[in-house]
C-alpha cells in the first residue's frame, strides 16, 4: 500500500519547483474518505443504510454528489431519471471519457459500494482541473494549498483563464456520472440509470414496473419533475458522444486480499441468469394422506435445488442422468466443459411455501435461480439442464412446473485497449511511489487480473461504448453488508490510478 501513497507527485511540477503534495494528499486522500463517509451517513433509517430510487435520502445524496462535483470545478446537472452528471472540457473536442458508478444502496448495506466509484472519479478530475492551473500560471501552488484548505476553489476564475473553459491537461472531455440506480431494490429495476443513459430503458419498462405501492417507474420520475414524459427519457445517445468508461469498484470478494495487492484489473463480468421457478402440488393434511398418494412439490424442489448444485460444483460430469439427455439439450462436449468452467456459480437465494405450516403438505412452491458465468454457454446449458429436470420430476410426481425468466444480460469482456491502459496506470502509481523507483521498472510490477461475478453498471453501458474497471480490495472479501469496509491507503491507491488514468488515457503506452 505505501508505494502508492506521494510519490507521483514528482511529476506535478510547477516552474521548476514541486507542488506542495499536501494539496494533491488532500483531494485524492483525505477529502476522498470523508466524502465516502459522509455519503455513508445519508440513509432514510437511523438504524442502518438505505438509499432507495427517489426515496428522501436518496435524494439528498444526489444533491450532495451535485456540490462535490461543482466543487471540483466540474459542469454538472441530474438528468431525466435522477443520474448526477458533471462533465469537464478538455484541450480538443471529442467523444467524452465517462467515469462512473451508482449511488443508491441495498438494504442494510455498506458505505462504498457504488459510492466510491462516484467519489474517486470526482476527486481524479479535481485535482486534474487543479494541475493544470498550476502549471498554467493561473495560480499559485500557495494559493491553491489556501484554496483547497478553505474548501473556496474559484472555478469560474480558473476556467476563464484556460481559454474556451477547456483543461489543457485532459486531452479530451470528462464525464463523470453517479447512476441513480444500479441496486433495484424499490422498483426490482437492476442498471436503471446505466440502461436510461445507454439508452436501452423501454417505455414498457417505465409503464410497467411498480414498487410495493402500486407507483411505476415513470410515475415516480414525473412526480420528482425530472422529466415531463416518457420521451424525455428514451434516448440514444449518439455514436460519437462517448469514447469509453471507466468503473472504479470495491472488489466484493476475497482474491485481492489473498494476492496482498490493494487493486485489480478486471477481465470481464459474468453474464447474469435469473429464474423464478414455481411448483403446485395438492395441499394436504401431514398425516393422513399415504406417501404413495402425496402430489407434493416440495421434494421435487428439493431434488432440483440438489441438481443445480450438483451442476455448478462441476460434479455433473459423473452423474448418469446427463448421459441420458437428448444431444439437443446440451451437447456432449458443452457438458465436458461445465466442469471446467471456474466462474460458474448458482444460487438459490429464496425460497417461500403455501400455506407454509408445519403440519400440512404445500400446495405451491416458489423459489429462485441465479445462474452466473464468464462462458454465455456455460449459463445456458445450465438453464436448459434444469429446465429438462424439472420436466421430468414433474411429470413423474404429477405436479405442474413453471419456469419464468426474470432478468438476463450477456457477459462483458473488457475493452483491451482500455484495459492495458489502466495496466499501466496501476504499475505508474506503483512504481512512481517507489523508494527503490530508479532501479525498477513498470514491467516488474505484476497487476492482478480479475473476473468479475457481480453484476456493475459497466454490463449496461457496454452497449453503447468500450467498457474497462478497476477493483479495489475489500477486506474479508464482504460486501452488501455494514461490514463492508476498505482501507483508506487503498482509496488512495484507487484515485491516484485514476488520475494517471484520465490524464494519460489516449495517449500510447507510457
Amino acid at each position: 500500500m505505501a508505494g502508492f501513497r506521494l510519490g507521483f507527485l514528482h511529476m506535478l511540477q510547477v516552474t521548476g519547483a514541486e507542488l506542495e503534495s499536501q494539496v494533491f494528499e488532500q483531494i485524492l486522500a483525505r477529502e476522498l474518505n470523508a466524502h465516502v463517509n459522509i455519503l455513508g451517513k445519508i440513509s432514510d433509517s437511523k438504524l442502518h443504510l438505505k438509499r432507495s430510487y427517489l426515496d428522501p435520502a436518496h435524494k439528498r445524496a444526489a444533491l450532495t454528489l451535485q456540490r462535490w462535483m461543482k466543487e471540483a470545478c466540474l459542469t454538472t446537472w441530474i438528468d431525466s431519471v435522477g443520474n448526477v452528471r458533471g462533465r469537464v472540457a478538455g484541450a480538443n473536442k471529442g467523444p467524452a471519457l465517462l467515469i462512473g458508478s451508482h449511488y443508491d444502496t441495498v438494504i442494510d448495506g455498506g458505505i462504498y459500494d457504488g459510492a466510491l466509484g462516484v467519489l474517486v472519479g470526482i476527486a481524479a478530475v479535481k485535482a486534474a482541473v487543479l494541475e493544470s492551473a498550476v502549471q498554467d500560471d493561473i495560480i499559485s501552488g500557495e494559493a491553491l494549498s489556501a484554496m483547497v484548505g478553505e474548501d473556496d476553489i474559484d472555478c469560474d476564475s480558473i476556467y476563464s483563464r484556460f481559454g474556451n473553459g477547456k483543461v489543457p491537461l485532459l486531452s479530451r472531455p470528462i464525464e463523470v456520472v453517479a447512476f441513480c440506480d444500479e441496486e433495484g431494490v424499490r422498483f426490482q429495476s437492476t442498471f436503471l440509470g446505466s440502461k436510461a443513459l445507454s439508452g436501452t430503458l423501454t417505455e414498457d419498462v417505465l409503464t410497467g414496473t411498480f414498487d410495493k405501492d402500486g407507483i411505476s417507474i415513470l410515475e415516480a420520475i414525473l412526480g420528482d419533475a425530472l422529466a415531463t414524459s416518457a420521451e424525455d427519457i428514451i434516448r440514444r445517445p449518439g455514436s460519437d458522444e462517448y469514447s469509453g468508461y471507466l468503473e472504479v469498484h470495491l472488489e466484493q470478494g476475497p482474491i485481492l486480499e489473498l494476492e496482498g495487492k490493494p487493486l485489480g484489473v478486471v477481465s470481464g463480468i459474468s453474464g447474469q441468469s435469473r429464474y423464478q421457478l414455481s411448483i403446485w402440488g395438492e395441499q394436504g393434511h401431514a398425516g393422513t394422506v399415504p406417501m404413495k398418494l402425496r402430489k407434493d412439490p416440495m421434494p421435487a424442489s428439493a431434488t432440483l435445488i440438489h441438481s443445480l448444485e450438483t451442476l455448478c460444483r462441476g460434479v455433473a460430469i459423473n452423474m448418469s442422468y446427463l448421459k441420458t439427455l437428448d444431444a439437443s439439450i446440451i451437447p456432449r462436449e458443452d457438458i465436458l466443459r461445465l466442469e471446467e468452467d471456474g466462474s460458474l456459480v448458482c444460487t438459490v437465494g429464496s425460497l417461500q411455501t403455501w400455506p407454509g405450516a408445519s403440519n400440512v403438505i404445500p400446495q405451491n412452491v416458489n423459489f429462485t435461480l441465479d445462474i452466473r458465468s464468464l462462458s454465455d454457454s456455460s449459463r445456458n446449458n445450465i438453464v436448459r439442464i434444469i429446465e429438462s429436470i424439472m420436466e421430468g420430476e414433474c411429470a413423474k410426481r404429477e405436479l405442474m412446473c413453471r419456469l419464468k425468466k426474470k432478468h438476463e444480460a450477456s457477459s462483458v469482456t473488457m475493452d483491451e485497449i482500455l484495459t492495458e491502459k489502466l495496466i499501466n496506470s496501476v504499475k505508474m502509481a506503483e512504481y512512481d511511489g517507489k523508494k527503490e523507483a530508479s532501479t525498477n521498472t513498470c514491467s516488474n510490477i505484476e497487476v492482478v487480473r480479475i473476473a468479475s461475478g457481480a453484476g456493475h453498471d459497466a454490463l449496461a453501458v457496454s452497449s453503447i461504448m468500450p467498457v474497462s474497471m478497476l477493483f479495489v480490495r475489500s477486506r474479508n472479501g464482504i460486501s452488501h453488508s455494514p461490514d463492508e469496509w476498505v482501507d483508506p491507503e487503498d482509496i488512495r491507491a484507487s484515485s491516484i490510478t485514476t488520475f494517471y488514468f484520465i490524464r494519460d488515457w489516449e495517449k500510447g503506452p507510457w
